[in-house]
Order: structure tokens, then C-alpha cells, then sequence
């Protein structure tokens, strides 16, 4: 009976939190929303052949995040199924200011190309481990540049570089961040911006997700008033972390405002691929 009991009584929670994400979604992400987005961003993929190709690959330092086994995916149409992109795009809605925007895990530059062409009068960072893929590089008007030495224990050997870009013709701003997000000094350039919508999808490990935040609240990077932050391909390791940090966030805002949840959506290879599970931090 004792044992009859405690398999209850961890059923339970585990069926309540199920219940309370369940209603977090619905109160969030509604599909129709997210559908008016999708087509537009549709219509942005399509404006690229090739994403990139050979000679890019053999010179980056993880081939822009693109195992072998998908590289003959990323070209591909996307389809009909409602992505990460569409969902991040619809919550933006919520935000009472400007979306100060930073993606954290660029690679080529799929979701990085429909934020920028779906937004206006916002402010977008993108930061990677590998230089500005070329295809997006030649979606802005060049600007500044600045480099400096990368940490010595880095995979990246070049220089690390903050890049920024004129406006564009949605009226937004632009800047590129090559640097590795376990080097404190690449955080240290974004000093000064506040972000109110971030995208983390870099090294996929708990230990990244959990220094990536570290780095956030360190050098004060997140808006104080609103901020939604999503998550991609979580499992495992990267779940707890991904709790974690929810935790840890929740202390940090105003109120122990903020809400939590995970959720099957299609990411940057759309229905060529299965559901990625995503996370979401809301504080609104």
C-alpha cells in the first residue's frame, strides 16, 4: 500500500504541471495567430536557393551548426507546419516597447533573416560562434566593424568581432556578434542593451544553457520590464537546465512574474524534420 502510494503521489505533480503548461500554451501560442505569420516567413525562405554552400562549410569552425546528416535539408521548402519562428514572432505582439532582440545561435541564418524581415523599428542582434553567413551578410547594408583576440581555450582561432549594419528597410537595426558565448568578453560588447526577446539556440548542452544565463543576469543584458525568451531542442539535460533557469528567472523579475512551458513546434528544416521541443520564459 506504502508503495501503492508514493507511485501516487509522484504521479500527481507530475499529471498537475502537465495540466498548468497545457493551460500556458493555450493562453499563449494560439495557432491562428501563429499562421498569420507563417506565410510571410514562408515567403522569406524562399528568397534563398542555397544557404550555403561547400567552400562556406569547410571554412567554419562547426559547419554553422549543420550536421552531415540534415546538410541536404536546409535548401528544401519548409511546408505548412507551424514553426518556433511563428511562435516567437506572434508572442512579440504582447511587448509594450520595441523588440530589442538577440538570437543566440545564429547558424546560417534562417530564423535570423524572417525575424529581421517580419519586424520593424527593432533592434536585432544575432550572435554566433561562426563569421555572418554570406547569404545573410548580403541581406544588410554594411557598417562598422570591431574585432578583438578570442579567448586562447576557444575553438575559434580568428578574432571574435561585433558587426553592425545600416538601417534596412523595415527601419531596424542590425548587428552581428562572432564570438564563443563560453568567452566572457563577447558578452561584455553587448553592455548597455537591454533585451526584451531572446533566442537561445547555440551549443546544445545544459552547461551552455546555464552559462548563457549566467552571462544575461551578469552583465544585465535582459529588459527589467518585459522580456520572452524561447529555447530550442530540449531534452534531457537541457529540460532540467531549461527548469532551472525558469526558476532562477522568476526570482530575478519584478514580482516573481513569469511563466514557463514546453511545446512541440517545427523548427528552421519546418516538416523536412520532426517537432523540436521548445522552450518558453514569458514575463509580461
Amino acid at each position: 500500500m506504502r508503495s501503492f502510494l508514493r507511485r501516487v503521489a509522484r504521479y500527481l505533480p507530475r499529471r498537475l504541471k502537465r495540466r498548468a503548461e497545457e493551460r500556458l500554451r493555450a493562453a499563449w501560442l494560439h495557432p491562428e495567430k501563429m499562421r498569420e505569420f507563417h506565410g510571410p516567413n514562408m515567403a522569406t525562405m524562399e528568397k534563398v536557393s542555397t544557404w550555403l554552400d561547400a567552400d562556406g562549410f569547410q571554412k567554419s569552425v562547426f559547419q554553422y551548426g549543420v550536421p552531415d546528416e540534415i546538410r541536404h535539408l536546409i535548401d528544401l521548402p519548409m511546408g505548412q507546419g507551424l514553426t518556433y519562428t511563428d511562435a516567437l514572432l506572434s508572442l512579440t505582439g504582447h511587448l509594450h516597447k520595441p523588440v530589442t532582440y538577440l538570437e543566440i545561435g545564429v547558424s546560417v541564418g534562417k530564423n535570423f533573416l524572417q525575424m529581421a524581415e517580419s519586424l520593424s523599428r527593432a533592434t536585432l542582434t544575432g550572435f554566433d560562434i561562426e563569421e555572418i553567413s554570406p547569404v545573410l551578410k548580403n541581406h544588410f547594408q554594411p557598417g562598422s566593424r570591431t574585432e578583438w583576440p578570442t579567448t586562447s581555450s576557444s575553438l575559434k582561432k580568428a578574432n571574435s568581432s561585433l558587426s553592425k549594419f545600416a538601417t534596412t528597410v523595415r527601419d531596424n537595426q542590425v548587428s552581428y556578434l562572432s564570438g564563443d558565448v563560453f568567452d566572457e568578453q563577447s558578452w561584455r560588447h553587448l553592455k548597455g542593451q537591454k533585451f526584451n526577446v531572446v533566442f537561445s539556440d547555440a551549443f546544445h548542452s545544459a552547461e551552455a544553457l546555464k552559462v548563457e544565463h549566467e552571462m544575461l543576469l551578469r552583465h544585465d543584458l535582459l529588459d527589467h520590464d518585459e522580456v520572452i525568451i524561447m529555447w530550442d531542442d530540449l531534452g534531457g539535460g537541457m529540460t532540467d537546465a531549461f527548469e532551472e533557469i525558469a526558476v532562477s528567472l522568476r526570482k530575478s523579475r519584478k514580482g516573481g512574474a513569469g511563466s514557463s512551458f514546453v511545446v512541440p513546434l517545427k523548427g528552421w528544416l519546418g516538416d523536412n524534420w520532426g517537432d523540436h521541443q521548445v522552450g518558453f520564459f514569458i514575463s509580461i
